[in-house]
């Protein structure tokens, strides 16, 4: 698994320099896995049995791992991102995910796009910047 995050924050990084050098708004998008959520409902119960995740409950969803580790490092490098995990655990996270292969469902996709929507209506500075001279 280090391997595998090393090779990412590389990725990252490279990839956003050559944003920055060009001046072009670079966004890290954190779309949560149905496998990471589901297995991590199964195993983790809080005393109410609501389900959480690895390192966290649902309303905390700032400990939840790998979200943890690359909010962490894409922070350090003062690099944006949008975190879609609280916007599937705020609900049902059932009906975000397909039961039988785990792709996003209707309501998931909509929850993917409400948690863009609300990073861009908050973050105006990323917009100006797409606007045209």
């Amino acid at each position: 698994m280090e391997a595998l995050f090393a090779k990412f924050e590389r990725l990252v990084l490279a990839t956003y320099n050559l944003a920055k050098g060009k001046d072009v708004p670079f966004v890290v998008g954190l779309l949560p896995a149905a496998r990471q959520v589901r297995k991590a409902v199964r195993q983790t119960k809080s005393s109410d049995g609501e389900g959480g995740l690895p390192g966290c409950r649902i309303g905390q969803s700032a400990e939840c791992q790998p979200q943890k580790r690359i909010k962490t490092f894409l922070s350090a490098h003062g690099i944006a991102y949008i975190d879609a995990l609280p916007y599937v655990v705020a609900n049902d996270w059932r009906a975000s995910y397909l039961r039988r292969d785990g792709h996003p469902t209707a309501a998931g996709n909509e929850r993917f796009a409400q948690a863009y929507f609300d990073y861009l209506t908050n973050q105006w500075h990323v917009l100006a910047k797409l606007q045209p001279n």
